[in-house]
């Protein structure tokens, strides 16, 4: 006897953050979020590295300020807000 059953998994997609710095070179950010709404349903948060969410368990953070100067010697304030998200997000893609 064979089984032929198929799982039905819940479709659950990540709320999406993405920290932007209002001068990612290259990145169309509004492209990113159409993108992102398209794939999961729901139009991603954006804000910048100074002022995240308060909460941001659970999801997804895309952090595009690097992209354009990376941090190597982050100030203090800088660093928390990085070590905020990268510890509590559920990923970084």
């Amino acid at each position: 006897m064979v089984s032929t059953a198929i799982e039905v998994l819940p479709n659950e997609h990540r709320e999406a953050v993405i920290i932007d710095n209002n001068a990612a070179a290259g990145i169309s950010v509004e492209q990113l979020t159409s993108s992102i709404e398209t794939l999961t349903g729901t139009k991603p948060i954006i804000c910048a590295l100074t002022s995240l969410p308060l909460d941001l368990s659970g999801k997804i953070c895309v952090f595009l300020e690097e992209l354009v100067h990376p941090l190597y010697d982050p100030q203090q304030e800088q660093f928390e807000a990085i070590h905020k998200f990268v510890s509590v997000s559920k990923g970084i893609p």
